[in-house]
């Protein structure tokens, strides 16, 4: 009984493990996906801004 018992444990444990090798994938894919296009977007911000603050202050 108590052999069954751990082997149920261990089973939990390792689809435990599973979830969080998958989850940890998709964040990893969500994360190639995103970043750039957050860095990407920034950077455009960022290079806006400076044009607009450099435009203001010549006028």
């Amino acid at each position: 009984v108590r052999v069954k018992a751990n082997l149920i444990n261990f089973k939990s444990k390792l689809s435990n493990h599973a979830t969080d090798l998958v989850n940890l994938t998709l964040f990893s894919f969500y994360l190639r996906l995103e970043l750039p296009q957050m860095l990407l977007v920034g950077f455009i911000s960022q290079t806006i801004q400076t044009r607009v603050s450099k435009g203001t202050k010549r006028g």
